[in-house]
């Protein structure tokens, strides 16, 4: 394990990194340093640092990001702390590590604690900070003599970046509030952008002031306003059109806890002292089995989100959202344990480390306390604070400047007008896989006439997709297209789901599969959601749904679970295997699942895509007696290797297997009936009486059609 630092590393953060290596038994990779005061105190904790970077990558903080794959980000930035070594020092105390830190790593933190406040002496000191010093020292065998460690002069470059703030400041009118806000660049502050910050926090006249840093303007605010503040519109006015990240930073007293920033390792500390009884907890009714319909009545009688069942093998739990969906299928009659899913249930003792990863699946708590049953769902404990499903994983950080360096100015004009944007589905996907999408599909929460006022006001044409609740425009040759975040309502199987606006959660449970349930916040900051764990399965190369029953509802989601799994090489998951080979299709099939089949037989994977289909009889949603037998695989081989050896047109080959895959229906009626509802059935019929007649793929017929010869020929 290597924590890596970055080159302008201070002494709160060299701290903090040198106190995780400590923590998971690693060592600390630390650039050759700006920070002079890092520089001269590196050298008597050389024990602790690695030449190079070896097994997993740890990050510091956001601005370590190198060219290194990062298990996480741990940015030790706390904003209840004047101080962020402080919030390291807290936590490492509550989590029984700091009795262990060696005198060397105390020093050093105590020594960023100084540093950040300012010796403790401006008003940038927090009572926390008073905390961490006191917790520090009484594990101190020897004095700690300050000017040893940290004595940063008040030079002449700090009464220029003073002048500088001095003549920047200007009121803001916000929420009703008059707010004094100055600003400046790191580059101004010549090397020594901490002494800056201290003489920041002690003006006393400026209720909040922006960093800039860098040459993209990447964005460390502080706000010091008594009213809850938006960093974001505070900084409307200077423009960061190429930022990477935004914090918003609320009144003192009331701030976004230090524990929301950690990942997942660090805070299960955290979460291990915290009991499943100290949440907030309602107590369960349980119901007995029954069917969808009953369990439905039942939900909307009670005002029940969650529906938890009991038999002789455990509980179950489903969503009224999932039984309104059944119903809407025909299952009203169906039993609903068959589509309910466990629910383990904790003991008053166990603490939230033992349920984290089940609340991750955004399965509901439930606890037994005193012979009864508690719960609260996953919504409840997201309002409570008690679980955080945002993470800011390296590689999805680095999509997002990739979507800023393509089009920051257009989504910072949509973060004024109040819109969070997501970028989302393939494209998150493609990004991810290291692949560049054609196009770029956004979905926003808010109303739809921001995204087209922010367009016109930046002279930006667009078109409305009313059906969709969709904008689609084009921004430096780049093709975009905003959808609001909706929920879908099958009336039935396969038809064109009619449209509700509702949350971004609710837009990714409506989705397919879990690789396409992935969004990239954008706006006002950049954050990932994966409530169904896409991103684990992106990295196993696996295709999974997100509801069992998401075949029943779109049976087209069959054809294109195939195409996933050859365009991309993934596998797919045992439950989706048995769904397509079970899912049943009723009457005539739906537009979209004709669509999705002539996009299996037009790709470059045609061959792979039509052994899958017949491989899970897909060819029974078209007609019953479809068999497929050695003569025809013969012909489609055949076909296969003639198509690796020539240069065929798409179209020839879409012919061939289309007219192929017909011929696999033994009644005539059927047989005719797939080709007219693929198109061109005069030109498919003819051509598979040919194949028929010839019994093989000749090299005639290949040359005839080739030729574009027209039907009488053939």
């Amino acid at each position: 394990m290597t924590i890596v630092v970055h080159k302008g590393v201070d002494l709160d953060a060299f701290g903090s990194a040198l106190a995780l290596a400590h923590v998971f038994g690693g060592k600390m990779f630390l650039p050759e340093p700006k920070n002079r005061n890092v520089a001269h105190l590196s050298r008597a904790v050389q024990e602790w640092i690695a030449e190079s970077v070896d097994g997993k990558v740890i990050f510091c903080d956001t601005d370590s990001l190198g060219n290194w794959k990062a298990e996480f980000i741990f940015d030790h930035h706390g904003t209840v702390y004047g101080a962020n070594s402080s919030a390291v020092a807290i936590w490492l105390d509550d989590c029984g590590y700091l009795q262990q830190m060696p005198e060397n790593v105390l020093e050093l933190l105590m020594s960023g604690i100084y540093e950040d406040t300012g010796f403790l002496r401006y008003h940038s000191a927090k009572p926390l900070d008073f905390v961490a010093v006191s917790s520090i020292k009484r594990l101190m065998k020897r004095p700690f003599e300050l000017d040893i460690h940290v004595s940063p002069p008040i030079t002449e470059s700090h009464f220029k970046a003073l002048f500088k703030i001095l003549e920047r400041q200007r009121e803001v009118r916000l929420l009703g509030k008059v707010i004094n806000v100055s600003y400046i660049y790191e580059k101004e502050s010549e090397g020594e952008i901490s002494s800056v910050v201290q003489l920041l926090q002690s003006m006393q006249d400026i209720n909040a002031y922006v960093l800039l840093v860098g040459s993209k303007n990447r964005i460390l605010g502080i706000c010091r306003s008594d009213e809850s503040v938006p960093l974001w519109d505070l900084l409307e006015d200077f423009n960061p059109s190429g930022h990477k990240y935004a914090f918003v930073f609320r009144k003192r007293g009331n701030l976004i806890s230090f524990y929301e920033s950690l990942p997942d390792l660090l805070r299960s500390e955290i979460l291990k002292r915290t009991l499943v009884t100290e949440v907030s907890l309602s107590k369960m009714v349980l119901v007995k089995p029954c069917n969808v319909k009953e369990a439905l009545r039942y939900s909307r009688e009670y005002g029940l989100a969650v529906v938890c069942l009991e038999d002789e093998r455990g509980l179950y739990f489903i969503t009224r959202h999932d039984l309104e969906r059944l119903e809407r299928l025909g299952l009203g009659e169906s039993d609903v344990l068959a589509f309910s899913r466990v629910l383990p249930c904790f003991g008053e003792q166990d603490d939230l480390a033992k349920a984290y990863p089940i609340l991750r699946q955004r399965i509901p708590l439930a606890v037994k306390k005193d012979n009864e049953f508690y719960i609260a769902t996953t919504d409840d404990l997201l309002r409570q604070g008690v679980v955080q499903f945002y993470e800011n994983r390296s590689e999805v950080i680095r999509v997002g400047e990739t979507i800023y360096d393509q089009i920051g100015p257009l989504l910072e004009h949509l973060s004024k007008k109040g819109l969070n944007v997501y970028l989302v589905g393939g494209a998150i996907r493609d990004y991810l896989l290291g692949k560049a999408p054609d196009d770029i599909d956004l979905c926003f929460e808010g109303d739809i006439e921001k995204v087209c006022s922010a367009l016109e006001e930046l002279d930006v044409g667009y078109d409305i997709l009313d059906k969709t609740l969709s904008v689609k425009c084009e921004w430096n040759g780049t093709k975009l297209e905003f959808t609001r975040a909706r929920k879908d309502l099958y009336k039935s199987p396969g038809v064109l789901a009619e449209v509700e606006p509702a949350s971004i959660l609710e837009d990714l449970e409506r989705r397919d599969f879990t690789i396409n349930a992935i969004a990239l916040q954008l706006t006002p900051g950049v954050s990932i959601l994966d409530p169904f764990q896409g991103l684990e399965d992106l990295k196993d190369r696996v295709i999974r749904l997100i509801k069992p029953w998401s075949l029943r509802e779109d049976p087209s989601r069959a054809f294109r679970a195939i195409n996933y799994k050859n365009r991309l090489n993934f596998s797919l998951d045992p439950q989706l295997r048995q769904e397509l080979a079970t899912v049943q299709v009723q009457g005539k099939p739906a537009p979209r699942v004709l669509m999705e089949l002539r996009s299996l037989l037009r790709s470059s994977q045609v061959f792979e895509n039509v052994k899958d289909i017949i491989s899970f009889d897909l060819m029974r949603f078209f007609g019953k007696s479809f068999v497929f037998d050695e003569r025809l695989m013969g012909m489609l081989e055949e076909l296969q290797e003639e198509h690796q050896v020539r240069t065929m047109e798409v179209k020839t080959v879409y012919e061939l297997v289309t007219a192929i895959l017909g011929l696999g229906f033994q009644d005539l009626s059927e047989r005719e009936r797939f080709y007219k509802l693929l198109g061109g059935a005069s030109r498919l019929k003819l051509l598979s009486e040919k194949l028929q007649e010839d019994g093989a793929i000749s090299s005639g017929l290949l040359t005839q059609i080739s030729n574009g010869d027209n039907e009488c020929k053939l």
